[in-house]
């Protein structure tokens, strides 16, 4: 939407098009359509009707896109998908936590990729906030964390999201 020349009913043809295509199910092809547009800074459910702002975006995510499946109450599983390195915190695990919870200094254990658990002490937990991170306390299930004080810890790990990490 952001052209002068955009063309948003032949596209939303074209998406509806290669979905049932794809094989998709009719739930599926009964999806949500909100025109946007990044540099404008707008959204609206009528291409030819812009908003003053991103709501109608917004709004929509909420409605039709699930929260994550988590449980702060069960035992501490978190997934490793991007590494960092600091020379005073050594490697910095950053993943996903997907059930339970997490607090510095706690005694926690790695499930490496060959199945063998390796234990250690979180030195530091940082969370996100907006494109910053900054040092917290604890956090739980559903939280995108960098975690220090584990070695060689690599994306991945655990391989399997059934094992558990076991909090102490």
């Amino acid at each position: 939407m952001d052209r002068e020349n955009a063309r948003p009913h032949e596209v939303l043809d074209e998406v509806f098009s290669l979905f049932m295509d794809l094989g998709a199910t009719d739930p599926q092809l009964d999806f949500p359509v909100v025109y946007c547009s990044g540099r404008g800074g707008w959204a609206t459910y009528d291409a030819a009707h812009p908003t003053p702002n991103l709501i109608p975006l917004f709004d929509t995510i909420v409605k039709h896109v699930p929260g994550p499946e988590a449980d702060p109450s069960a035992s501490l599983q978190m997934l490793t998908t991007i590494l960092d390195y600091s020379s005073f915190l050594g490697q910095i695990a950053i993943g996903r936590i997907v059930n339970g919870k997490i607090s510095k200094a706690q005694q926690v254990a790695l499930v490496r990729l060959t199945g063998k658990v390796v234990p250690f002490r979180v030195t530091q937990i940082q969370g996100f906030f907006g494109l910053s991170r900054r040092e917290i306390e604890s956090a739980s299930a559903g939280d995108i964390v960098a975690v220090a004080g584990m070695e060689a810890v690599e994306v991945g790990e655990p391989r399997d999201l059934g094992a558990r990490i076991p909090a102490e």
